[in-house]
């Protein structure tokens, strides 16, 4: 399972949201999966069953708290305990202020099957893809950011 879940939040009027806040949200998040859920993430030897990053939203004027998972117990884990915080203010200890989780903007789920049948297996397979950033990305001067098309052939 994949999901994404977007959270409109409210900080204080006096208070400039920038994409470094990302890592602010993590601690709230890991405030938020408890001891059991950070020592779950902390032994973990593979990929990160989570990613999340603040950006701000001009259409809706707000902040936005985007946060991905990649499995099932990741769901369990993570993003059930902060969705059971919609609509709450909490506090941010590190900032001495606090913030409302207002509501759910975005919530999709899909699958890696979909995707890959999404990618491989339409009729109009595309040749180009477009990448928006959100956030500050690094990039290497020598990192190619192109990858061949895939292969119009069918199997089976």
């Amino acid at each position: 399972m994949l999901r994404q879940v977007e959270i409109k939040l409210q900080f204080p009027d006096e208070i400039k949201v920038n994409q470094s806040m990302g890592s602010v949200m993590h601690g709230l998040m890991m405030e938020m999966i408890g001891e059991n859920g950070a020592e779950w993430l902390h032994s973990m030897d593979s990929l990160r069953p989570f990613s999340q990053c603040l950006y701000y939203n001009k259409d809706f004027r707000c902040p936005i708290w985007r946060i991905n998972i990649i499995s099932e117990e990741a769901d369990a884990r993570i993003m059930e305990p902060i969705l059971a915080n919609i609509g709450k203010e909490l506090y941010l200890r590190n900032k001495s202020y606090s913030i409302k989780l207002n509501d759910i903007l975005r919530d999709t789920k899909s699958s890696y099957q979909r995707i890959a049948d999404d990618a491989f297996l339409s009729e109009d397979v595309a040749s180009v893809a477009k990448l928006n950033f959100l956030t500050t990305v690094s990039l290497s001067p020598s990192s190619a950011l192109r990858a061949p098309a895939p292969s119009r052939r069918k199997t089976g």
